[in-house]
């Protein structure tokens, strides 16, 4: 009932739904009024409640009123209030911040008072010690003044603070004249030998000069490091007389003497001065500056006293860097790989950065006196002096090259072409020319690694060319000589296999150029590096193994007489058809004889690579040989389709021949699968046309073109109707574009290289052969 969209007929078609429930319509008025007299009961009840609390809710207001204004009250005057807190709250914070402050002035004058009367003092305790020359109490003394007058530096307009300053300046000048005086006096072998006091005495004096400003310590290592020069070069100059390259150890040994001699001298300084190191460093320097000068005053050098004198200076950098602690420590080649850790790749970039931060005192620039100590704690001292030589070992590179092709010479004079004894699968030549190319590395690198040996790397790349070069000469004697039928049967697979060999030779060499150059990479300075190709040398082994190759290809296709013995063949004066003709059996005793000897002598890729290569070479010579032919008869087509059978088996059979070191009438293993196609693609085209040649005179074009779709050509159909004895002018013209839109004729192609042949005789008889031939024939054609 209560519900906004309430409807009254929607109501009772719900309450009564059908005539049955019209029974029930009394008790339903009946319950709808009682529910009407007890909502008008509400209604009444709510309507009297109402009526008293209006009374109660405007007295509730008047109250509500009343705490109102009472609070507004208290508000404003707890506001009034906190004005006044505020204000005294301000008064006491002003107090406190000034009494603050003159705590903190009170804080600084006490403060500095005691810090003037320290000040004070100690400037007296000082001048006494300076007086004294108590070094070590001054030392200590000397750093806590130097704090006290920073700290009075703001304080100089104050005539007692600037009367203070002047006399610690003065102070410091008269501990550093006294200091300096004592080093003049005292810093002399006989008096330090002697006298521990002296020592000690020094060694307080450097914790003086510790104490002072830097450029006192400079100071005094420049002059007694220029004391030590000055002797230097009392003794040695630029301009000695004589052989100065053999008196050159001289040098080194005076160095050394110092260095050993003076110990207890040197012991007076603090170890992080390295005062030893920076005079070790100079006298290097001066060296270096002494011989590039004689060197470039004189000339030209004997090279045997020039790398003498290399050989000595370099032990005498190396003894430097163990006895300072600078030495490489681990070869650039060590750190190199998958196995090198990462303590030792850490060295190595350790050392390039050290190498590159003393590359400015290598060049002589004064760096501050701590930039000096720490430059000269990780100085390289190898190449410091020996560097000089770079310029003037042109000399030398000649002797090597000169050397090089001598040695080449005489191992190419003594080479058996047998192969080495440690290895026989290559030439023992190759491994004299990579043996001494590896010594000349060995000796130069440890010399020098600049553009000297650059110029030893050129010479490496034009020996091996030169090598390279021998090799192919030896290659053309060879086949010269294996194709010889006036010499021993023998002798000509000897030279056989002295290609075989120059093909590992070749390929060993290629195999090593590869580390050669990495190594020499590796050894060179960083300028260099880009610059090393070995390209040319790769390409010149790469070319002598392909030459090599090709030259065996030839010599066993020259020794089979292939080609040649099938054109000496009348093959239109047979009347029977035989066994294999004569040439086929010759090319089978051809590659007999040659075969287990380049099998036992090349590697398994090259073998592969012949054998594809030799008959690649062979089918298609065939091909173009049958257009060279004059006439075929019946017999003389049947004669040789069995012959181009015969052939293709040869060839299947190389791989397994030659693995096997049999002869031919051994039975074969299986090809491999890519060789077989090839040999059926390319004798299969030979076959189609001796097919071709059989086939009736009725429908030859349509059976050219079915044979041979893709080489079909009407210049070649004309030359099969020749050789089937056909007359030109029973040549008829062949359909029109039958044979439209293909390659060149091949009947116009030259065999190259063939000599006159003349009619070969008759072929014995042999039995049932015709009829076979016949019918491989027919099986073939209706392939």
């Amino acid at each position: 009932f209560e519900h906004q969209n309430f409807n009254a007929v929607d109501f009772i078609n719900r309450v009564l739904p059908d005539e049955r429930a019209l029974a029930g319509v009394d008790k339903m008025i009946a319950k709808l009024r009682a529910r009407v007299k007890l909502v008008d009961a509400e209604i009444m009840g709510a309507l009297r409640a109402q009526h008293g609390s209006e009374a109660r809710a405007r007295d509730d207001f008047e109250v509500i009123v009343s705490g109102i204004d009472a609070l507004a009250e208290r508000a404003t005057e707890t506001e009034r209030k906190a004005a006044a807190t505020e204000a005294n709250v301000r008064e006491i914070c002003a107090d406190i911040v000034r009494l603050d402050r003159a705590k903190n002035h009170l804080t600084n004058s006490i403060t500095t008072l005691r810090r003037l009367s320290m000040f004070v003092s100690g400037m007296e305790q000082l001048e006494l010690f300076a007086l004294r020359r108590q070094y070590g109490d001054a030392a200590n003394l000397l750093q806590a003044a130097s704090q006290l007058a920073t700290h009075f530096e703001g304080y100089s307009q104050i005539p007692k603070i600037a009367e203070l300053q002047e006399k610690y300046r003065g102070v410091k000048n008269q501990l550093r004249a006294a200091v300096f005086d004592d080093f003049h006096t005292t810093w002399l072998p006989h008096v330090m030998d002697g006298d521990a006091a002296a020592q000690k005495k020094l060694r307080d004096a450097c914790l003086v000069v510790n104490a002072l400003e830097p450029s006192v310590r400079e100071e005094l290592v420049g002059n007694l490091t220029n004391r030590e020069l000055t002797n230097y070069a009392s003794v040695f100059s630029a301009h000695e007389s004589g052989d100065f390259l053999g008196r050159i150890a001289r040098r080194y040994d005076w160095i050394t003497r110092q260095l050993q001699s003076k110990e207890s001298m040197w012991a007076v300084f603090p170890a992080h001065w390295r005062v030893p190191q920076l005079l070790s460093v100079s006298l290097c320097k001066l060296t270096r500056a002494q011989l590039a000068e004689a060197l470039d005053a004189r000339g030209p050098h004997d090279v045997q006293k020039l790398l003498h004198a290399m050989h000595v200076t370099i032990e005498f950098e190396m003894e430097l860097d163990e006895r300072f602690g600078t030495g490489a420590g681990v070869e650039d080649d060590e750190l190199e790989g998958d196995s090198a850790s990462a303590s030792m790749l850490r060295q190595k970039l350790e050392r390039a950065e050290r190498e590159k931060q003393t590359e400015n005192l290598r060049g002589g620039r004064v760096l501050p006196m701590d930039s000096a100590a720490e430059a000269a704690a990780t100085f390289m001292f190898r190449g410091s002096v020996g560097s000089c030589f770079e310029d003037h070992l042109a000399d030398y590179v000649a002797l090597e090259r000169r050397q090089l092709f001598e040695q080449i010479n005489e191992s190419i004079r003594n080479e058996t072409w047998q192969g080495d004894e440690t290895n026989p699968r290559i030439l023992a030549s190759a491994t004299s020319v990579f043996l001494n190319i590896k010594k000349v590395f060995k000796r130069c690198s440890n010399l020098t690694r600049g553009k000297t040996l650059f110029a030893v790397h050129q010479v490496f790349v034009h020996v091996l060319i030169a090598y390279a070069k021998a090799l192919n000469e030896r290659i053309d004697v060879a086949a010269l000589n294996a194709t010889d039928a006036r010499r021993p049967e023998a002798q000509r697979a000897a030279e056989i296999k002295c290609i075989c060999l120059i093909v590992n030779t070749a390929e060993y060499c290629n195999e090593t150029v590869g580390p050669l150059g990495d190594s020499m990479v590796k050894s060179l300075e960083d300028n260099f590096k880009e610059k090393v190709d070995m390209m040319d040398v790769e390409d010149a082994f790469s070319t002598t193994l392909s030459e090599a190759l090709n030259k065996l290809i030839g010599v066993v296709e020259a020794k089979s007489n292939l080609v040649s013995g099938m054109l000496r063949v009348n093959w239109g004066a047979l009347d029977v058809v035989g066994d294999q003709s004569e040439y086929v059996d010759t090319f089978e005793r051809a590659i007999a004889h040659a075969m287990p000897v380049l099998r036992a002598s090349v590697s398994d890729i090259h073998h592969t690579f012949f054998c594809e290569k030799l008959a690649s070479s062979i089918a298609p010579k065939l091909y173009i040989a049958v257009f060279k032919c004059k006439r075929f008869s019946e017999i003389g087509g049947q004669q040789l389709l069995l012959d181009m059978h015969a052939v293709k088996a040869v060839l299947l059979s190389l791989p397994a021949i030659a693995a096997a070191g049999t002869d031919v009438t051994a039975e074969p293993s299986a090809p491999p699968m890519s060789y077989a196609k090839m040999i059926a693609r390319e004798m299969g085209k030979v076959e189609a046309l001796v097919k071709t040649i059989l086939s009736p005179n009725d429908g030859l074009a349509e059976t050219f073109k079915a044979l041979l779709p893709m080489t079909a050509n009407a210049t070649d159909f004309k030359a099969i109707c020749l050789l089937k004895g056909m007359k030109p002018n029973e040549i008829s013209e062949p359909p029109f574009g039958l044979f439209a839109s293909v390659g060149a004729p091949a009947s116009s192609k030259p065999l190259e290289d063939l000599p006159n042949v003349p009619n070969r005789p008759k072929a014995p008889r042999m039995d049932n052969v015709t009829a076979k031939m016949s019918g491989m024939f027919k099986q073939g054609t209706k392939q």
